[in-house]
C-alpha cells in the first residue's frame, strides 16, 4: 500500500494539473477522485470533466480493486437522454470494471462546465482500514475514446484517483507527519455551538479544510494558507445540519490528518 502522503500529494498534483487546462487551452480532461473514506461506510466517486466542449461521444472503463470496494450503482448520469443504466455495461462490476458509452443522437455535441460530474459511481466501503484502491481510467472493456462535433476523435488526458480507507476510532483518528504537524484534540467535543481545532506547523503550506458526516459525505470545504508556528480553527454549529458523528480533517501535500467530531 502507497503511504499516505504521496496519496495526498498525488491528489493536490493532480488537480493543479486539471485546473491549469482551461487556462492553457488544453484538451478535454477526465478526473477520478482522491479522496479518504470509512470503513463500512457508502462512498461516491464523483468522475468529473474539464474543457468537455461540444462532445458528439464518449467511451472508457473505469476500474477499482474489488477487495477495498463494492459496486452498488450509478448516479448523477448527466447526459442520459433515457435511463442512464442504458450507458454502463456492469457484469464485470464485481471484478472492479466498469463499461461506460455514450452517444448524442443529435448530433449537436454536448457541452458540460469545468468540474462538472459526468456520473457518480456508488461504492460500499469493503476494505480494511489502511489500504487503498486506484480508480482508473483504462481500455479494459471499453476503449478509451472521445469525440468531437466534428466526428474526429481528440486527443484527452485522464487522471487516475486513489481512496484510501481509514477507521472511525478515537478522537485524533491519523496525522500521517507528526513531526510537521501538532494537534491537540478538539475542545469541546462533544459540543453544541461550536469547537475548536489547535494545531501547530513546523512550516508554511497551503491545505483543504474538510468537514465530513459520519457517511464520509462531503459538508464543508476551504482551502486556505497557513503560515508556520500555532492556529486555532473554530467550527459553529450552523456548517452541521443534525447531531452526530462528523469528520474534520485538514489536507496539505505533505500531510493529511483526522479528527471525530461528535455534534449535539
Amino acid at each position: 500500500m502507497k503511504k499516505i502522503g504521496k496519496v495526498i500529494l498525488s491528489c493536490v498534483i493532480g488537480l493543479s494539473m486539471a485546473l491549469s487546462l482551461k487556462a492553457q487551452g488544453d484538451m478535454t480532461t477526465l478526473i477520478a477522485p482522491t479522496e479518504v473514506t470509512f470503513s463500512g461506510t457508502m462512498f461516491k466517486a464523483d468522475i468529473r470533466v474539464v474543457e468537455f466542449k461540444t462532445i458528439l461521444s464518449t467511451q472508457f472503463t473505469v476500474n477499482w480493486d474489488p477487495k477495498v470496494l463494492r459496486y452498488v450503482s450509478v448516479s448523477n448520469f448527466v447526459l442520459a437522454s433515457s435511463s442512464e443504466t442504458d450507458n454502463f455495461g456492469d457484469t464485470r462490476a464485481q471484478q472492479g470494471m466498469l463499461a461506460f458509452s455514450w452517444f448524442d443522437f443529435a448530433l449537436n455535441g454536448r457541452s458540460l462546465p469545468d468540474s462538472a460530474v459526468l456520473f457518480s459511481i456508488n461504492f460500499e466501503v469493503i476494505g480494511a482500514p489502511q489500504t487503498s484502491s486506484h480508480i482508473s481510467f483504462t481500455d479494459e472493456i471499453a476503449v478509451r475514446e472521445i469525440v468531437d462535433a466534428s466526428s474526429e476523435a481528440i486527443s484527452a488526458k485522464y487522471f487516475n484517483g486513489e481512496i484510501l480507507v481509514t477507521s472511525p476510532v478515537g478522537t485524533t483518528l491519523f496525522n500521517s507527519a507528526p513531526h510537521k504537524i501538532s494537534v491537540e484534540d478538539n475542545y469541546p467535543n462533544p459540543f453544541h455551538d461550536y469547537t475548536q481545532i489547535r494545531f501547530r506547523l513546523s512550516q508554511s503550506t497551503k491545505a483543504r479544510v474538510v468537514v465530513r458526516n459520519a457517511q464520509g459525505q462531503l459538508i464543508y470545504e476551504q482551502q486556505q494558507y497557513f503560515t508556520n508556528g500555532a492556529h486555532t480553527l473554530r467550527l459553529d454549529k450552523d456548517m452541521f445540519l443534525q447531531a452526530g458523528t462528523y469528520y474534520f480533517q485538514l489536507v496539505a501535500p505533505d500531510f493529511y490528518v483526522t479528527q471525530k467530531l461528535v455534534f449535539f
